[in-house]
């Protein structure tokens, strides 16, 4: 598990992913890019939904960002104290008839609206609790996938050879976690962080 508290700023927004990323691929080997592509645009979305919603108007907020890395899913967990919403309350997002002329199909896109869409359309769970009484709002975001026989850790199908992480600006070259089977024990390594 991997776990980091970033401020609630856009600029922290490629940090997140690349923890992400970062700890998916801890054992050397990049995430197939269907994974890793669905990875980004759905951490990205919530992020901006928690900054540039949960925390309108209000300074110094954070994030706290936990990964799991199981055998067959990864779990992203997004904790924050902004302003609470209800998604059943968010207009169910319809996309465009693309069977429909180019002008029609282009001029019924939205501005704005899609980020739920978008974090369901990418992931295989999506689940949200309102914070109440002094307790955080938590998205939880889940993606299955194939893992090789006997690796009870990481993900292995499709997978490549890692190189260093790099990506915003940002340089991220490991990140150890805690086996939860046997806690002594760190998978990856310390990890190193720092601004190119």
């Amino acid at each position: 598990m991997v776990r980091l508290t970033l401020p609630a700023q856009l600029a922290f927004r490629d940090l997140a992913v690349t923890a992400v990323l970062t700890a998916v691929g801890a054992d050397g080997r990049e995430p197939p890019p269907h994974l890793r592509d669905a990875l980004i645009s759905a951490i990205s979305e919530a992020w901006n939904n928690i900054v540039l919603h949960a925390y309108r108007g209000i300074t110094g907020g954070h994030v706290d960002v936990a990964v799991f890395v199981g055998t067959d899913q990864i779990e992203i967990e997004l904790a924050d104290r902004g302003r609470g919403f209800d998604p059943s309350a968010v207009a169910e997002y319809t996309p465009p008839d693309l069977s429909a002329p180019e002008n029609e199909a282009v001029s019924s896109l939205r501005e704005g609206g899609m980020g739920l869409f978008i974090i369901r359309s990418c992931m295989d769970d999506v689940v949200y609790t309102r914070g109440a009484h002094g307790s955080p709002n938590v998205l939880v975001l889940k993606k299955r996938h194939v893992a090789a026989p006997g690796d009870h850790n990481l993900p292995s199908a499709g997978y490549t050879a890692k190189k260093e992480t790099a990506q915003s600006g940002w340089r991220m070259r490991s990140v150890g976690y805690a086996d939860e089977a046997a806690p002594q024990r760190v998978r990856g390594g310390v990890g190193s962080l720092k601004r190119k």
